[in-house]
């Protein structure tokens, strides 16, 4: 709850106590030093006044009450948006942090695979890509060699 509302209340809330309790005590002081009424006369109007009192301060604590749930409420959910947005950095920190990670590991594994490849000297290279080379060649031949000549004849067959 917002603390200079709540000092502020009890400051004048404390200021009219203190001018009604003054206010009760001079009058009640001049009715006794004036003979107008003694304390018996004073009890069933003290009673009565009592009452009423009770009832207005009661609906004045409602209304206080209201007043400050409103504010509580507004506290509450400003707390929960502000947790909900440090939530929210947190999720996206990790998230972030994750894709750093990744990012470290993936260069980390191109990193470590390029040396292999260059230390790899140049003639092994061209066997390498010779012997890739050849291996392509013996599937063309292999493939011709099944395929039957399209310039063959009949009687070619015959003939064999």
């Amino acid at each position: 709850m917002d603390i200079h509302l709540t000092e502020e209340l009890l400051n004048e809330l404390a200021s009219s106590l203190e001018n009604l309790e003054a206010q009760q005590g001079a009058l009640l002081q001049f009715l006794k030093d004036k003979g107008v009424i003694t304390d018996e006369q004073f009890e069933p109007y003290l009673t009565q006044a009592g009452n009423a009192s009770s009832v207005r301060w009661r609906a004045a604590r409602v209304r206080l009450e209201h007043i400050l749930s409103g504010v509580r409420k507004r506290e509450e959910a400003q707390e929960q948006t502000r947790k909900e947005a440090e939530q929210q950095r947190q999720e996206t920190q990790s998230q972030e942090k994750k894709q750093s990670i990744n990012f470290r590991k993936h260069r980390q594994t191109e990193q470590e695979s390029s040396p292999e490849e260059e230390k790899q000297t140049k003639p092994e290279r061209a066997q390498t890509e010779g012997a890739t080379a050849t291996a392509s060649n013996r599937q063309k031949k292999s493939k011709k060699e099944d395929r039957p000549d399209s310039r063959h004849t009949a009687a070619d067959e015959d003939a064999a």
